[in-house]
């Protein structure tokens, strides 16, 4: 079912730091319903710092599974651009305008294959709202996640992930840093090199999101290996 992306405001309720880089934010749409759709995403709206008539538009991904008019961004602030500037300043009870919902990043209502999802980063946050939305309506799949980070300071949601995979019968989580301290005892190199090495077949379903390299290296290692093109569902998170 299509959601029309229309124009909302929300409060938000609540900001909470997951690591040095990464906020959590957590909204309430105000006056009218807000509806979407696992693994969409919003347009946040605001000022320009540079023009005061100009409005700048950026994209999130939502990283919770639907609820009435609730939901959770996880943004990086990147140093110096003009939304990690508004989202740093941003304050709990802030009204905020954004639009929304977007993407096709979502689960087709026919799928019942084996779930294969890769992220790196923030890339995490349409898989995390997807896990949620599985678990809510109790579609226990099988389902392998590969989350891949820098290193230690970099880790966020890898508890909430596995928590979450803890509630489906067959399911794998393999984390993984590219440059670890000598302490990490865990899974280390590129997110890459774990998926390949593990191989696709033709019944899953694929979501991939976050760094553009990553995403088209792995989904044309699907496609060679017979996965259908439309079984590979994609977002690019390329600041």
């Amino acid at each position: 079912m299509f959601i029309k992306p229309e124009n909302f405001q929300a409060r938000c309720l609540r900001i909470t730091r997951l690591n040095p880089k990464i906020l959590e934010y957590e909204f309430e749409v105000l006056e009218h319903d807000f509806n979407f759709k696992a693994g969409q995403f919003v347009m946040m709206n605001f000022d320009s710092l540079i023009d005061e008539q100009k409005k700048l538009s950026r994209a999130y991904s939502i990283s919770t599974g639907p609820k009435p008019n609730r939901f959770e961004l996880c943004v990086e602030i990147v140093p110096g651009g003009q939304a990690g500037a508004y989202f740093s300043a941003m304050q709990e009870g802030q009204v905020v305008d954004f639009k929304g919902p977007f993407g096709v990043c979502c689960l087709p209502d026919h799928a019942g294959d084996e779930l294969v999802m890769i992220a790196t980063a923030t890339g995490i946050a349409p898989i995390k709202s997807i896990l949620e939305d599985l678990v809510a309506r109790k579609d226990m799949r099988k389902v392998t996640v590969y989350f891949g980070l820098r290193s230690e300071a970099d880790m966020f949601y890898e508890t909430q992930i596995s928590d979450l995979l803890s509630e489906f019968p067959e399911s794998k989580f393999i984390l993984t840093l590219s440059q670890p301290t000598n302490s990490w005892s865990g899974n280390k190199g590129r997110v890459t090199a774990h998926v390949l090495e593990a191989g696709f077949h033709d019944n899953m379903e694929i979501y991939i999101c976050g760094n553009g390299n990553m995403v088209r290296d792995i989904r044309s290692h699907a496609i060679i290996e017979g996965v259908d093109k439309k079984k590979i569902h994609l977002e690019i998170f390329d600041s």
